[in-house]
């Protein structure tokens, strides 16, 4: 990314027709101005990961932007991920189907391996909106709110300031649109700008809605725009004092000269929050994640005790240790959840106390049979 210089913001937004990217380019965030009609809406993606913030800064946050920790958003898969959740990462579906990220692949975090357990892909009503969400085997190191509340844009000043993160290219500012060649990807960076539009976006095989944003350099301390390899980062407001995740980067469109570009887009977080949430709802205990606690999943734990350090192996508190805390928050929830489609084991009482100490004395060797289905 890099910060332009002074300006204002302009003409009305016209929504444009929608063209994807050459494929091989992803996006990356670079700073924009957008006094210009948009042309074209370009999938900031090169057959692969997403993209990068252009005209972007290292800066430490501070004035209008402190309080911003941008430690939860990751590179992955060469372009960006958010976590929105315990074991959860939010990111553009373009992102997420790109050959690197299939389940399987690992990333590391402060020397901590993590591995993709599953991708969710958004779908609704035929359609599917460019959104994809990832489950890892370990608790993450923490994670941000999700927005859900509206994009005022009259008056003016009432526009959102938002912060832009991701990992993609730098570019060159021209005051009023920026361009996404030359830089360097793979470095974190951040930029500003406001919220201008809530647009729905048809680019490639997804109909999603967003937040667009314009380039005017110097509109804001830091203006910016998406760049190759921004893709899947995110774009956050601030309430009150926290700064929460409202879009994931994913477009950007010029003025009408190919390569001029002067608009971000993000899909929008508000739109599908009942459905991201739904995603990443958790149940403690469920070690197996089909959606309910039962012998399976105590089997699992008793099977790790001592040993395991995930999810699936019965580390629900995320201590990397399988202990009597995980088997207490498995039994606070025996028999919880709906019982899966395929039918389930007959159900049982919940162990007693005196049974708990028997399994917590003699867990590693203790494996309970799994009951005969009916």
């Amino acid at each position: 990314m890099h910060v332009g210089g002074n300006a204002a913001r302009g003409a009305p937004l016209h929504t444009p027709p929608f063209e994807r990217q050459k494929p091989g380019v992803r996006c990356e965030m670079r700073h924009f101005l957008a006094t210009v009609s948009l042309l074209a809406i370009t999938l900031l993606l090169v057959s692969g990961p997403a993209f990068g913030i252009a005209v972007g800064t290292t800066d430490e946050f501070a004035g209008t932007w402190a309080g911003m920790d941008w430690g939860y958003v990751y590179n992955w898969n060469r372009s960006s991920a958010v976590a929105v959740n315990d074991y959860w990462m939010l990111t553009a579906a373009h992102v997420a189907d790109d050959p690197g990220g299939e389940v399987g692949s690992t990333i590391t975090i402060n020397e901590q391996v993590y591995t993709l357990q599953e991708i969710s892909y958004h779908e609704s009503g035929g359609s599917s909106a460019d959104l994809a969400v990832l489950r890892f085997d370990k608790k993450l190191p923490g994670h941000y709110s999700l927005y859900n509340g509206s994009f005022p844009t009259f008056p003016p000043s009432k526009k959102l300031n938002a912060i832009m993160i991701g990992y993609g290219y730098t570019g060159v500012d021209y005051d009023t649109y920026y361009t996404t060649t030359g830089g360097t990807d793979g470095v974190k960076r951040w930029g500003t700008n406001k919220i201008d539009a809530v647009v729905t976006a048809s680019v490639s095989s997804y109909l999603s809605e967003t937040i667009k944003m314009g380039y005017l350099s110097g509109e804001t301390d830091y203006e910016a725009g998406y760049g190759t390899y921004d893709s899947g980062g995110g774009t956050f407001v601030k309430v009150d004092e926290e700064w929460q995740l409202a879009g994931i980067n994913a477009y950007i469109s010029d003025n009408g000269t190919s390569g001029h570009y002067n608009a971000s887009y993000a899909v929008s977080v508000p739109a599908y929050h009942d459905w991201i949430t739904e995603q990443i709802t958790i149940l403690m205990g469920d070690a197996n994640w089909n959606g309910y606690v039962d012998d399976d999943d105590l089997n699992l734990l008793l099977s790790n005790w001592h040993t395991g350090t995930t999810w699936g192996e019965g580390d629900f508190n995320g201590d990397l240790n399988v202990n009597d805390d995980d088997l207490n928050l498995l039994l606070t929830n025996w028999h919880a959840g709906i019982l899966p489609a395929d039918g389930a084991d007959e159900i049982n009482p919940v162990p007693e106390p005196a049974t708990m100490l028997l399994l917590c004395g003699a867990a590693a060797a203790v494996l309970l049979k799994r009951r005969r289905k009916a």
